[in-house]
């Protein structure tokens, strides 16, 4: 087969090369959500993302689910270096609606959502923080969940995920 020559070919060849190939994940708001790409990076940006079939069949006769992924997840790379993205954090200085913020610092911005979560545990039981999560895969046993379940699970507040177990 005769290699196709020209400069539109050679704009279509660099499209389609990458420094790195990584694995990645988004939080969007959808069910199950934390279904696995495969992220191509091109100086240190992503160019494109693919959904990855990483899971395996559950039981034979039955689709399994791969690839798992929707339309946002694999757009979901495009926030990245969207003109509207948040790269600080914010706090409101007007009325609420009113889209009046001032940038702060993450230590002042922390600061204020710890306080905001005690004062909530505090005058309304733990139950008031709900820890949105999506599902561990495969679930974990307790005493082995990850890093970022160890504040829920000393606070007492609720989970979000299918794989949460009782009394963890």
């Amino acid at each position: 087969m005769q290699r196709v020559k020209g400069a539109w070919a050679d704009a279509y060849r660099k499209k389609w090369s990458w420094d790195s190939v990584a694995w990645g994940s988004h939080s969007v708001d959808c069910y199950p959500g934390g279904c696995p790409f495969r992220v191509y990076v091109k100086d240190g940006k992503v160019i494109r993302e693919e959904q990855g079939g990483t899971f395996s069949q559950i039981e034979p006769g039955i689709p399994d689910m791969n690839p798992m992924g929707c339309q946002k997840g694999a757009c979901w790379s495009r926030q990245l270096y969207g003109p509207d993205r948040v790269t600080q954090p914010l706090k409101r200085v007007g009325a609420r609606g009113e889209g009046k913020f001032e940038p702060v610092s993450w230590d002042e911005a922390l600061t204020d959502i710890a306080d905001a979560m005690l004062d909530a545990i505090q005058e309304q039981g733990s139950e008031a923080i709900l820890t949105l999560m999506t599902p561990v895969w495969p679930p974990r046993e307790r005493g082995s969940s990850p890093m970022c379940w160890e504040p829920r699970s000393r606070t007492g507040t609720p989970s979000s995920t299918t794989s949460a177990r009782a009394g963890t």
